[in-house]
């Protein structure tokens, strides 16, 4: 049997983006290109990635095709939309990528197409993607952070990371004596954190001892005043099982957790086998730092996951994963359609509905995906793949050939806060979808949680 070109990583890690889209259009606003009737919205391609065609539509008149302008490796696209209903489409299609064919090292061209349905409630400024998120790209006044640690007296550790927010000085051995550290961090006030821990021959991180060395002025950069970091007893940290709750029969888990500073530096405080993860010392908690959760859960052709922040003083001893989502997948056909009948969300709002299909016949192929928030659904239930009736005409969307295996993924999001766009946007490389990574980390604020569940499978194109 043929591997599948799609593949889906529902949330890929807790790594942060900056500067996601997000805000709600102001129809009376002329400072955000709005007047009385319509309302001005940027969608932007990053790092290099802009689409080979994009067509949008914001009335009931058809898809109309835009044109960009292209700033260094980004490419901006902007339109009108009406404030009533205040609902569009964005259909775009993305460079084909090269996926396996059916001989060995074989390699065919797949297509790529995307559409995403939303309304000015879902934000004015939205970042989208043909390709990978952009490398980070260092900042531009930066100056050197030094110091000296000695993590000697802390039983078990083997290696210390001193971490900023947007740099760190990692894998460091502990030796019998104080060593130093010096990175180049961004001008201004940051938090340092000096983190002490063990790698378990699995690869597992067992955080040991933490301290937290909170605005800290770079320059000078002498961080601690230029004085020892020395880990003692005070810095030691304790444990804490995560229990994840509803746990179905037949679902493999997964967990990962982080701490963030106010600040925004993240300190990874590892989950080993009995899902056991440190916990920060009182005496470097701030009330304004928040622990954030990842946990999920996979069997075959199903997925749950749920991202949940708490505030430093409430640490989670258990987090509650979604009930799977039962669904048996669209009828086959070349422009299927997918209904969305969940009630595993009872009283948390909807984010998102996605439904994403694949195939490649040895000779072509071709990846494509719909995403509709919530707020352009409006209570509908179902998805359906346009391949046809696109004026003019969209190349991002090919129907299937007859007797070609279609693979489809369906997601459903639900949370208490919307998190960006490019949580539930995908882009493709590699011959695969990949899901950009974004963070509640971010999001300022304790007890907010985002879920999703999905469903995956397989059918002939009649």
């Amino acid at each position: 049997m043929r591997k599948p070109i799609l593949y889906f990583a529902a949330i890929c890690s807790l790594s942060i983006i900056a500067g996601c889209g997000g805000g709600s259009g102001n129809s009376n606003s002329s400072s955000s290109g709005s007047s009385s009737e319509n309302t001005q919205v940027t969608v932007t391609f990053a790092n290099g990635s802009a689409p080979m065609q994009i067509l949008v539509q914001t009335d009931s008149s058809g898809f109309v095709g835009l044109g960009g302008q292209s700033t260094g490796l980004s490419t901006n696209f902007t339109f009108m939309v009406p404030s009533s209903p205040g609902r569009y489409i964005l259909a775009y299609s993305c460079s084909p990528v090269a996926v396996a064919g059916s001989q060995p090292d074989q390699l065919i061209p797949a297509g790529v197409g995307f559409v995403f349905e939303a309304t000015l409630a879902d934000g004015t400024n939205l970042n989208l993607g043909c390709g990978p998120p952009p490398p980070a790209v260092p900042p531009a006044n930066v100056s050197p952070a030094s110091g000296m640690v000695d993590a000697s007296a802390i039983a078990g550790a083997t290696t210390f990371d001193v971490l900023a927010t947007s740099a760190d000085f990692s894998g460091t051995p502990i030796e019998p004596y104080a060593l130093s550290f010096n990175f180049s961090v961004p001008v201004g006030s940051d938090d340092f954190v000096v983190d002490a821990y063990s790698v378990a021959a699995d690869g597992k991180r067992s955080t040991k001892a933490l301290r937290f060395l909170r605005a800290q002025a770079v320059p000078p950069g002498n961080i601690n005043g230029g004085n020892l970091v020395s880990l003692g007893a005070g810095d030691l940290v304790s444990s804490q099982v995560l229990t994840p709750a509803n746990m179905q029969a037949g679902f493999t888990p997964t967990a990962n957790v982080q701490y963030r500073t106010s600040g925004g530096t993240f300190v990874p405080l590892g989950v080993d086998d009995s899902f056991s993860y440190a916990l920060v010392p009182p005496a470097d908690a701030a009330s304004s730092d928040v622990y954030i959760y990842h946990v999920g859960a996979t069997s075959t052709g199903s997925a749950v996951d749920l991202f949940q922040t708490s505030a430093s003083a409430s640490a989670l001893t258990s987090i509650t994963l979604p009930s799977a989502w039962s669904y048996s997948g669209p009828a086959a056909a070349s422009d299927p359609t997918f209904t969305f009948n969940y009630q595993g969300f009872s009283g948390v709002p909807l984010i998102a509905e996605q439904a994403v299909i694949s195939w490649d016949t040895g000779s072509n192929a071709a990846i494509e995906a719909i995403t509709a928030t919530s707020s352009y659904q409006n209570g509908a239930t179902t998805l359906s793949f346009p391949s046809q009736g696109f004026t003019p005409p969209f190349s991002g969307f090919v129907a299937p050939p007859s007797g070609a295996s279609v693979f489809w993924v369906a997601t459903i999001w639900a949370g208490t806060a919307a998190p960006p766009v490019q949580y539930v946007l995908p882009a493709v490389y590699g011959g695969g979808l990949y899901r950009s990574p974004a963070s509640l980390g971010t999001l300022p604020v304790s007890n907010v949680s985002v879920s999703l569940v999905s469903t995956s499978g397989s059918y002939i194109a009649p």
